[in-house]
């Protein structure tokens, strides 16, 4: 019967294994509420250390990948939101340009007929039909800003959500990764453990 040699390496996997299990039965709170930076910050307070490497349970992962989904899936609700509300200005901004446009053909046409000075079957004086006309076109041109800076408004709320969102996955993704390097590099040190253990068992 083979006999355990290197009492070492024994103790140090049994080490990794205990302070794994043991990370594992926390009660992770923090990754119930918090932003998703405190979150993050939580796992590496609170998970164990293995030399310069961290021990992160898979329970925890899970649950902060899953507020990042969620956290993601809302971003994305605001911004089609914020899209809807775009196209909304859009329209509204079309319909006034195709209502200005109706206005300026009966303008024109009414400058053709303005000797007659005719205004809704009612006989004006010139002074007093342009001034008429000129209220109707400021009107219209403030009604036309109104909306102009509406959608400016919108299309500047839109691209702050869109850079925020941008600027949020570009940081998760680097967490991932990190995240993921360092449990790939903690794998391969315990697997260069095993492995050398294992080859001390051969060699006696």
């Amino acid at each position: 019967m083979a006999k355990l040699h290197n009492p070492r390496a024994l103790l140090l996997l049994l080490g990794v294994l205990f302070l794994t299990f043991s990370a594992a039965a926390q009660k992770a709170e923090g990754l119930e509420s918090g932003t998703l930076q405190e979150q993050f910050d939580f796992l590496l307070k609170k998970s164990n250390r293995y030399e310069q490497y961290r021990v992160v349970p898979t329970t925890w992962l899970n649950t902060f990948w899953s507020h990042v989904a969620d956290t993601l899936s809302l971003q994305k609700v605001e911004l089609l939101r914020d899209k809807g509300t775009i196209k909304e200005q859009q329209t509204n901004i079309e319909e006034l340009k195709n209502n200005t446009q109706t206005l300026q053909a009966q303008i024109d046409s009414l400058e053709k007929t303005k000797e007659s000075m005719s205004f809704l079957g009612l006989q004006v004086n010139k002074v007093t039909y342009n001034l008429i006309m000129w209220l109707l076109v400021a009107g219209l041109i403030g009604g036309l800003v109104t909306y102009v800076l509406r959608f400016k408004n919108a299309n500047a709320v839109t691209k702050k959500t869109l850079a925020k969102n941008l600027s949020l996955q570009e940081e998760l993704d680097s967490q991932r990764k990190r995240m993921l390097e360092k449990e790939q590099v903690l794998r391969r040190q315990l697997q260069d453990e095993i492995n050398k253990n294992n080859a001390n068992k051969d060699k006696k």
